[in-house]
């Protein structure tokens, strides 16, 4: 297997894009082009970042452009402009995770919402912190808002892996991919997208098997 740059990637996708005259996740997997897209995320982190590494500006459907309306929302009704940290903690929807899943990080979301990134506030304040999974009580310490939950690591994952469990029941009921909120393929759990995806993994870890 060769060794692939992050140069390498951008010059590929340059490629796609000039033969198929347009460019997204989709369209780079299908043609089949090296490096993979698997190893894109996996190497590089985001989509959305090597795209505009190549001068191309990432493509929004329609869901990506609610999230984000959604994400500038909980922005202004915070009235200020909390850190990842804290949005994550502060149990907010659409989440860190379901942005993630889609290509955006922190800096995108920022970007996307135009929203400049706030100065940092050094006073500390502390307060009572009651565990919503077992109930002890916790002094903390916080800068603008507190957004700690839990009394422990332990118990914050409980609760990220309960959350994870609802998440996925709603999706499945509601007929999406587990893995997104994109339309699940009929009788599956997971989107063309995503499916695509699993069957290429299952594919690799076959072929390196049989080696």
């Amino acid at each position: 297997m060769g060794m692939y740059s992050e140069e390498d990637a951008i010059r590929s996708i340059q490629k796609v894009a000039k033969e198929y005259g347009d460019i997204d996740s989709k369209i780079y997997y299908r043609s089949g082009a090296k490096p993979s897209l698997s190893w894109i995320l996996k190497r590089i982190g985001t989509w959305n970042k090597v795209v505009r590494q190549a001068g191309f500006i990432p493509k929004r459907n329609r869901a990506d452009i609610e999230l984000l309306e959604q994400f500038k929302t909980n922005i202004e009704e915070l009235g200020y402009i909390p850190s990842s940290h804290e949005y994550l903690h502060l149990s907010l929807n659409p989440s860190l995770a379901i942005f993630a899943e889609r290509g955006f990080t922190w800096d995108d979301l920022l970007a996307e919402a135009n929203i400049a990134k706030p100065l940092p506030v050094k006073e500390m304040k502390t307060t009572t912190v009651t565990c919503e999974v077992c109930g002890k009580e916790t002094v903390v310490k916080f800068l603008t808002v507190n957004f700690q939950k839990y009394c422990s690591e332990e118990c914050e994952i409980a609760d990220k892996k309960r959350t994870y469990r609802e998440n996925r029941e709603r999706r499945l009921s509601q007929g999406l991919c587990v893995r997104c909120e994109e339309k699940a393929e009929h009788g599956k759990k997971h989107c063309s997208y995503h499916l695509n995806m699993l069957r290429e993994i299952q594919m690799k870890r076959r072929q390196k098997h049989d080696d």
